[in-house]
């Protein structure tokens, strides 16, 4: 495979430069307003949360979504940076090969997640507490388990499409996700 990067990448491939800044720029808004709108609900979550679960509830599943977001940040182990910076190398000279690239880090990122799921079963139940609040510790690990596996998937999209530079379909992936 012969690949030159200077001539002919995603970057300068797709319709005139007219129509890639638009492209950008209605991306780029729709990332901010979901952005946004992500930041004003996850304020209204918590103080939701706080409200009907009280301070002792809150207590309990606080540290969960501290767990969750270190979590998902390490699970990848910067797969989708990875995937994106390969496609899109890749995606005019060598379709076959980025396709593949796709599949296989959306594989990895799952069987990153496997593991990190069974570590993370296994230590909440060897460390459950009797009664209520661990009914509570169990029942918020597994929501924080199927929260994981639905960020997986979405970094796969996420890196995918980022690869291929269509930012206006990854803004509309992020308004969904």
């Amino acid at each position: 495979m012969t690949h030159n990067s200077e001539e002919s990448n995603i970057f300068t491939s797709g319709g005139n430069d007219a129509e890639k800044v638009g492209r950008f720029v209605a991306g780029s808004s729709a990332l901010l307003v979901a952005s946004l709108l992500s930041g004003v609900l996850s304020f209204l979550w918590t103080v939701l949360m706080s409200r009907l679960l009280g301070p002792e509830g809150f207590g309990i599943a606080g540290p969960f979504l501290n767990l969750f977001w270190t979590l998902s940040a390490a699970v990848t182990f910067g797969v989708p940076q990875a995937m994106m910076t390969f496609i899109s190398e890749l995606s005019l000279d060598d379709r076959d090969t980025a396709v593949g690239i796709m599949a296989e880090g959306t594989r990895t990122l799952f069987i990153l997640y496997a593991l990190i799921a069974a570590i993370v079963i296994v230590g909440v139940t060897a460390s459950r507490p009797a009664g209520d609040t661990g009914n509570l510790t169990s029942a918020l690990a597994w929501i924080m388990l199927a929260a994981l596996i639905g960020r997986q998937m979405y970094l796969g999209i996420f890196a995918s499409l980022g690869g291929l530079q269509r930012m206006d379909v990854v803004a509309l992936c992020n308004m969904i996700y």
